[in-house]
């Protein structure tokens, strides 16, 4: 089970670190990947939050699984138009310009720690080890 759950964390981690490159790599990936996750945190919450032992079955997982995925592509599409989304919520003012602000500085902050959690286990290993002498 050990190897199933770090093969997991790897492929996870890939896939989040695909998704930010594809976004560019830099603040407007950063906040997108943080908007994706956010969206479907908030998405699953909510649909297993009302539910009853008596309402899991074939019928159920099936439609929550096919759900889910629908709910993950509209999610990546108001990820990837993250900006859009603030505007409409908090307007163009500054709010907007604050909060841009404040994201960005938290962005430069978490960066380092970001990167260094999203390399491949054998890119950390390759880090750690130190090159031969000439």
């Amino acid at each position: 089970m050990n190897a199933l759950l770090q093969e997991g964390l790897v492929r996870f981690r890939r896939h989040v670190r695909k998704l930010w490159q594809s976004r560019g790599g830099g603040f407007y990936g950063f906040v997108a990947v943080l908007t994706f996750l956010y969206l479907e945190v908030v998405d699953v919450a909510g649909d297993l939050a009302g539910l009853r032992p008596s309402e899991i079955g074939l019928g159920w997982a099936i439609g929550f699984l096919v759900d889910n995925a629908v709910d993950a592509l509209m999610n990546l599409v108001r990820s990837a138009i993250w900006p859009a989304a603030w505007i409409q919520r908090f307007g163009v003012g500054v709010l907007s310009g604050v909060l841009l602000g404040v994201s960005y500085l938290a962005y430069r902050l978490v960066r380092p720690t970001v990167i260094r959690l999203l390399e491949e286990p054998a890119e950390e290993a390759e880090e750690a080890e130190p090159a031969p002498a000439p």
